[in-house]
């Protein structure tokens, strides 16, 4: 068919004729350079993408190793000493920019995991929890 890309094409007002194998080849087909030329054109599209791949990965690992430390250094802020006073000793200063500010007394209160609540060994329903 004249669209379908048959072998033959013919045509109704001429009593039909058929394309010669030699006239197919010359028009159709790719010469070798061009055949050469798609093919480097495909291969330096292909390096670029994965030039840009890598970039991107590297910038990635950057942005990852960057918020790394991020996390380390305010871990690391977070790690001061603990003072732990008695209680007939006061702090030197009463009031400033401290850490932590917690007391060591006995509250009372029984913590437990939610995962418990409900649960065989945990606490039963209308037991005060914390």
């Amino acid at each position: 068919s004249p669209l379908g890309g048959g072998g033959s094409f013919r045509s109704p007002l001429r009593g039909g004729c058929e394309m010669s194998s030699d006239a197919k080849s010359g028009s159709g087909e790719k010469t070798e350079e061009e055949k050469a030329a798609l093919k480097a054109e495909r291969e330096a599209r292909k390096a670029a993408k994965e030039a840009a791949m890598r970039e991107k990965k590297a910038k990635k690992a950057a942005e990852a190793a960057a918020r790394a430390a991020e996390e380390e250094a305010a871990a690391a802020a977070l790690r001061e000493p603990v003072l732990y006073l008695s209680d007939k000793e006061e702090p030197e200063r009463l009031c400033g920019d401290y850490a932590v500010v917690q007391s060591r007394s006995e509250t009372g209160r029984t913590f437990h995991p939610i995962s418990s609540l409900g649960a065989e060994g945990g606490p039963k329903a209308g037991d005060e929890v914390w």
